[in-house]
């Protein structure tokens, strides 16, 4: 990967930091019973707990903080809620009349999601988040004959939106900036790479099975041809207050790659 990408996480994770106090816990769990306030005069976001609403301050009498409500919903899904997660991805390649694939396409990916609940509301919310993913597969080109490895890794970071936090169906998009970098290897011949950055766009819902199980159907729309885009559909199922398990198919449009499947889980931050 590029440093560029990598400078754009670090900034990004460390102005996301003062939303992990309003992160929400799964439905049917206990919540975290709190409230992030802004302090005017110190200009500084803080914490305080329910059982101590009033302060004191620079030595002044106790007073109340000022409070800004928390719009993020109670649900299944992963909509609203801080938490970092991981999975192994894998799609199974076909010949082509140019290479004889050597090996399957996986690899696997991370994401960091944050809620912004101070410009969301009870119709509308919003998420930051940061993804990066690599892949990798071995082929043979057919002539001359040469193996080579060829490396995908590819980093966005963007905003979610989706409206009725609070309803069980949440349809949502997701906008964001993405690096692409393509690096291929053959013995006896220096390294290629390639660089393919631009705009991401997703389209999906978000719906609720239980109050442990939810599903999300997610179409990342190819920015140059339709045909290339990608399908996911995957069902998260907490396994405890803060622990989630996250799997599901992933099915490329493109010719050549065949249906997969991504199997991981994360955390959510209460």
């Amino acid at each position: 990967m590029t440093v560029r990408p990598l400078c754009a996480l670090a900034l990004f994770a460390a102005t996301l930091a003062p939303a992990i106090t309003n992160a929400q816990a799964p439905a049917g769990v206990a919540r975290v019973d709190s409230d992030t306030y802004f302090d005017t005069s110190e200009s500084s976001w803080g914490y305080h707990s329910h059982q101590n609403n009033f302060t004191e301050h620079l030595g002044e009498p106790t007073a109340a903080w000022p409070e800004i409500e928390n719009h993020s919903s109670d649900h299944a899904g992963l909509l609203g809620k801080m938490y970092v997660r991981g999975a192994y991805l894998y799609n199974g390649m076909d010949d082509n009349s140019e290479i004889i694939v050597d090996s399957a396409l996986d690899g696997w990916d991370v994401e960091l999601n944050a809620p912004i609940p101070w410009i969301s509301s009870d119709t509308i919310g919003t998420d930051f988040f940061a993804k990066y993913e690599s892949r990798s597969v071995s082929a043979i080109n057919r002539s001359p004959v040469i193996p080579f490895d060829r490396k995908r890794e590819f980093m966005v970071l963007g905003a979610r939106i989706f409206a009725f936090p609070n309803s069980r169906f949440r349809p949502y998009v997701s906008l964001g900036a993405g690096f692409t970098q393509i690096t291929t290897e053959a013995s006896g011949f220096p390294n290629e790479e390639e660089d393919d950055n631009g705009l991401v766009t997703n389209l999906g819902i978000e719906a609720d099975l239980a109050s442990n199980a939810s599903i999300r159907a997610d179409f990342d729309i190819d920015r140059d041809q339709i045909d290339e885009s990608t399908f996911e559909g995957t069902i998260v199922l907490w396994l405890g207050e803060n622990v989630f398990f996250r799997s599901g198919g992933v099915i490329p449009l493109t010719d050549g790659f065949d249906p997969g499947v991504t199997i991981g889980g994360g955390v959510a931050f209460r």
